[in-house]
């Protein structure tokens, strides 16, 4: 499979890097902790290879330590599920192409009301320091 950047100049300017406290605090509880190390790791990569890099679904799953089958679903194809859900990701029709963001956008409403409120309220904070 094809990794490549998903290029979006708005969220890249308002967002925030895949390695940021931000994602890991308020994108962490949402993605899920495999989603996000693999968000994490497929960005990283992307800077060592900006133009996109090829690789296999056996050698992600391998560096992450999760499970990968081509014969039932898997930690790396829920993972990627959920990336792709959430807009981390986005997926080619045919599977050979993941394009990855290397920022994520302010976490939406939607999945604030969803989280507990501590974090709500630290989120407040964050964004009023902003």
């Amino acid at each position: 499979m094809h990794i490549e950047p998903w290029v979006d100049p708005v969220v890249e300017g308002l967002g925030h890097p895949t390695e940021s406290l931000y994602c890991e605090t308020f994108w962490l509880p949402v993605l899920g902790p495999t989603a996000m190390w693999l968000t994490r790791m497929l960005a990283r990569d992307l800077e060592t290879n900006p133009g996109g890099f090829d690789t296999d679904a056996a050698s992600i799953a391998a560096r992450l330590g999760i499970s990968w089958s081509t014969t039932k679903p898997s930690t790396l194809s829920r993972a990627l599920a959920r990336c792709e859900m959430f807009g981390a990701c986005r997926i080619s029709a045919d599977g050979s192409t993941i394009a990855v963001r290397r920022a994520l956008a302010p976490l939406p409403r939607r999945h604030l009301a969803r989280m507990p409120a501590i974090l709500r309220d630290h989120h407040d904070a964050w964004s009023t320091r902003r």
